[in-house]
């Protein structure tokens, strides 16, 4: 996220350990962003959002 819009979104697939999800992300630009993951089981109505800044050096 930058200045509140979506720059890009990446699946996220269950890394084996409750809570833990991987996938991997290339930035395209440098600059500061919000990084937000979010997390769903709807099958068990469980969901989950994390955000943390994120600086991407050039």
């Amino acid at each position: 996220m930058r200045d509140g819009k979506v720059v890009k979104e990446v699946p996220l697939r269950y890394a084996g350990r409750m809570s833990t999800y991987e996938g991997r992300l290339t930035p395209t630009q440098a600059g500061t962003f919000d990084l937000e993951v979010l997390a769903m089981d709807p099958s068990r109505a469980n969901f989950g959002m994390a955000t943390r800044p994120l600086t991407v050096k050039p």
